[in-house]
């Protein structure tokens, strides 16, 4: 775009998100060419990551991602800051970014899309096609991007424990190449996006 080369493994967003989740990505910089300082940086952001234990983060096929987290709010509210444009816009917001486009038809054979826009001027699209919808337990799309070729089976399920909700999120690639490229993106964005969900979900239950 304009120029600029932006790296395929980004804009993760988080539960159709997340992955949105997608998600979303790394959400905070969809960009390859990031300044010396930051990729300095990078590693001790990283390190920090890995030792947080509210945020799982596992590899258990060659193929696959999977992400745990637990949040304090009922399994419905979690469903619903998932799901619905709504909620969406109001905590799914990437640093330095905002989503100026929220379309979310939760169906199977349904679909979300999501238009973030930079302070430059450029957009990035994320898309997603539902595959499987089972309100307040589990949902499945595909999603693909407009900057890149990289397609992800997102599948997320939301377990009740005690007053919490378990979220697991499964990210299925097409190759273990595709899978750790993108991982460390993935975790980066997971962590901040999860972080906001939580903050979010915090607000709505006062």
């Amino acid at each position: 775009m304009n120029g600029t080369t932006n790296s395929p493994y980004c804009c993760r967003k988080f539960g159709g998100i997340v992955c949105v989740v997608t998600l979303l990505l790394s959400m905070a910089s969809c960009e390859s060419d990031l300044p010396e300082s930051d990729a300095q940086s990078k590693p001790d952001r990283q390190a920090h990551i890995n030792q947080d234990s509210t945020l799982q983060i596992t590899k258990p096929s060659d193929n696959e991602i999977v992400l745990i987290r637990t949040f304090s709010a009922p399994r419905e509210t979690v469903f619903a800051a998932l799901t619905q444009a709504e909620h969406l816009l109001r905590w799914m917001k990437p640093t330095d970014m905002a989503i100026v486009v929220c379309e979310v038809d939760l169906r199977v054979g349904g679909a979300f899309r999501y238009v973030f826009q930079r302070s430059s001027g450029r957009k990035i699209e994320v898309r997603g096609d539902y595959e499987a919808v089972d309100p307040p337990h589990r949902f499945m799309y595909m999603e693909t991007y407009d900057f890149s070729p990289l397609k992800v089976l997102v599948t997320t399920t939301l377990e009740v424990s005690d007053e919490e909700t378990v979220f697991k999120q499964t990210l299925g690639y097409s190759s273990k190449q595709e899978r750790d490229a993108d991982f460390d993106g993935v975790v980066t964005s997971a962590a901040e996006a999860y972080e906001k969900l939580e903050r979010y979900l915090a607000q709505i239950r006062q």
